[in-house]
């Protein structure tokens, strides 16, 4: 069945006006679920990918660096000036 593209243009649209996102975050996200076996089969729409953006975030992570489970940051202990503990 072919896809309503008009629907679809208006969920991307509504993605990229009220929820603020970028064309660039949106491909991105598509990519990321076409590598995914479970979320390629089931978001199949921007509307759904609007309707689970944030728990995608959540479960594919923001990008693969922030995924790395190996890399940890120092603390930043620097007191900004003005400040006394």
């Amino acid at each position: 069945k072919e896809p309503n593209w008009t629907a679809w243009a208006n969920d991307v649209r509504t993605m990229r006006m009220l929820d603020g996102r970028t064309h660039r975050q949106i491909c991105e996200m598509f990519g990321r679920l076409q590598r995914d076996s479970f979320w390629v089969k089931n978001i199949m729409s921007p509307a759904k990918l609007r309707e689970k953006w944030d728990e995608l975030v959540i479960r594919l992570g923001r990008s693969p660096a922030q995924r790395c489970v190996n890399h940890i940051s120092e603390p930043d202990t620097e007191i900004p000036p003005g400040f006394r503990g």
